[in-house]
């Protein structure tokens, strides 16, 4: 008799299994680059610009695989596809043009290899992260200090599916709200998400909406002093990202990858 199919949430599951991440270390840069007056949007604007949720979904998956130094993820084409819940015909080719692309924005370097894989030699897809401002400098693992800021992707984005039943926008909108989550939440008003990120007002308020209807986002409005209006105030909204994603259980997180929690002993997927 025959198995069942492989799924790609079983495929997700084994890779997250082999890497023993419990989070997924993204420098800040990917959301946004420079400081201050020099602020401008990084290359998630690219693909959000450009309607490339494939490329960012691999992104995000090799980033959670490449683990240890070479940081390389090595897989079958197929095994890449099924993992992003591509099918037919066309997958393998949706996968190497997506690869492709990353590649160009100078995200990832791109090669064939052989890699052993469930007890047998294969050949395989190999990709390598590279600093995530497109600079195609050499990945290294962030330090979090001033100039080499990072935010964390809970492995739960994958593990409960959230990578499937979110869109592209709040796929989109949860990384830069990740990247902006501090104690006591953020604010981040729509009109200036194209400046600061390169994402439209309105993509950004139906990313932000779907967040908040999932329960992922709180949003509660506050008011601003504005002494230039003539009601003297003006309405702005407070968010906090909810667990796992909120920024206390990222840093308990931290705390146990260092004293060497593996990841069997997170929550399992629901």
């Amino acid at each position: 008799m025959g198995t069942a199919p492989i799924t790609g949430d079983e495929t997700i599951e084994a890779m997250l299994h082999k890497s023993q991440r419990l989070r997924v270390p993204l420098r800040t840069s990917f959301v946004q680059l420079g400081h201050g007056v020099e602020t401008r949007p990084g290359l998630l604007a690219g693909l959000v610009r450009n309607h490339d949720e494939r490329g960012l979904d691999l992104y995000l998956l090799m980033m959670a695989v490449a683990t240890a130094k070479p940081f390389k993820a090595q897989y079958e084409a197929a095994t890449w596809a099924r993992a992003v819940g591509l099918q037919g015909a066309a997958a393998l080719t949706t996968v190497s043009r997506a690869w492709s692309r990353l590649a160009g924005l100078g995200l990832i370097e791109r090669g064939r290899a052989l890699a052993k894989i469930e007890g047998e030699w294969r050949r395989v897809a190999s990709v390598a992260p590279l600093s995530e401002d497109g600079l195609r400098r050499p990945y290294h693992r962030p330090l979090g200090t001033s100039d080499d800021r990072y935010f964390s992707l809970p492995v739960e984005y994958w593990r409960n599916g959230w990578h499937r039943r979110l869109p592209f926008a709040a796929k989109a909108l949860l990384l830069v709200s990740l990247s902006l989550d501090k104690t006591g939440g953020f604010t981040l008003p729509a009109e200036r998400t194209k400046d600061w990120y390169g994402i439209s007002a309105d993509t950004a308020e139906r990313g932000l909406t779907r967040l908040c209807e999932v329960e992922l986002l709180d949003r509660r409005p506050e008011w601003k002093r504005a002494p230039l209006l003539s009601e003297g105030q003006v309405k702005v909204y407070r968010y906090t990202l909810r667990t796992p994603f909120d920024k206390t259980s990222l840093s308990r997180r931290r705390g146990s990858e260092r004293e060497g929690a593996r990841l069997s002993a997170v929550t399992p997927p629901s």
